[in-house]
């Protein structure tokens, strides 16, 4: 199991980041390895709003149907927060 931040989805998807080619190696890697990669209902929130601002629309699309489907989401809610 792998958790997957913000940093990581937008290297994948912004070819002109410098670190877009490791990224997608590394993805494809684990894709293919069938791991488990997980991330949090913010993270999907954050990385769209991201993507969208500096990649557009066709990017944040790309990250819905594509990256999405392949992780689990943990959902951060008020019941997961202790006070």
């Amino acid at each position: 199991m792998i958790f997957v931040d913000t940093p990581a989805f937008y290297s994948l998807l912004d070819r002109a980041d410098a670190n877009h080619v490791a990224a997608s190696e590394r993805w494809r890697r684990l894709v293919a390895d069938d791991v488990e990669l997980v991330t949090s209902n913010y993270i999907l929130v954050e990385t769209t709003a991201l993507v969208q601002g500096r990649l557009g629309m066709a990017a944040a699309r790309d990250f819905h149907e594509d990256i999405m489907p392949l992780l689990t989401v943990y959902w951060v809610d008020s019941r997961a927060v202790k006070t």
